[in-house]
């Protein structure tokens, strides 16, 4: 048998690329753009209105009398006057705010833990802001938690810092975070 030693292009040789091209389709479908991720369940006072930022215009309550739950994530942003986590025992409020450039703003000031339990998780890059007062377990029947984690995760607050005023309060800073 003699050995065809044509080359590849050979005029009297078909060309291979183009019948593998039909056969073997690369699609290169870019991923979507994140969405900015705001979840709301439960007792939340005002009722979350689906848009991100969020701009609650009032005072913000996780677990006004019953359980609630806020994540702030994928640099969402939440803006409200005042915040309140657990507002009267024996609810829970539970407010998590993951990653870089997710925020939640307070223009007064923030109670984790009014008179049932709050608990704050601020993690990965997230921030939480407060322009006036901080309270850390508010009253006699209050708990309130607060974890800080991770490398520019913060928690500014311009006012006083009340951990377990007259309730149990306990605070987290962790894994290069910074309170102040």
């Amino acid at each position: 048998k003699s050995i065809n030693r044509e080359p590849l292009m050979s005029p009297r040789r078909p060309l291979l690329v183009p019948a593998l091209a039909l056969i073997l389709p690369i699609v290169f479908i870019p991923a979507p753009p994140a969405q900015a991720a705001i979840v709301a369940t439960g007792n939340l006072t005002p009722t979350y209105d689906d848009t991100a930022p969020w701009d609650v215009g009032d005072v913000l309550v996780v677990g006004y009398d019953a359980p609630a739950t806020l994540q702030i994530d994928a640099a969402s942003e939440v803006n409200s006057e005042a915040g309140v986590l657990g507002g009267f025992d024996p609810a829970t409020g539970d407010v998590t705010v993951h990653g870089s450039g997710s925020a939640w703003n307070n223009t007064g000031g923030l109670i984790v833990g009014r008179g049932g339990t709050g608990t704050i998780n601020i993690e990965n890059g997230g921030t939480v802001t407060n322009h006036t007062f901080a309270y850390v377990g508010h009253t006699a029947t209050a708990t309130g938690n607060v974890h800080v984690t991770g490398p520019a995760s913060t928690w500014n607050s311009a006012g006083d810092m009340h951990i377990g005023h007259l309730g149990a309060g306990t605070m987290n800073i962790e894994n290069g975070a910074v309170v102040s």
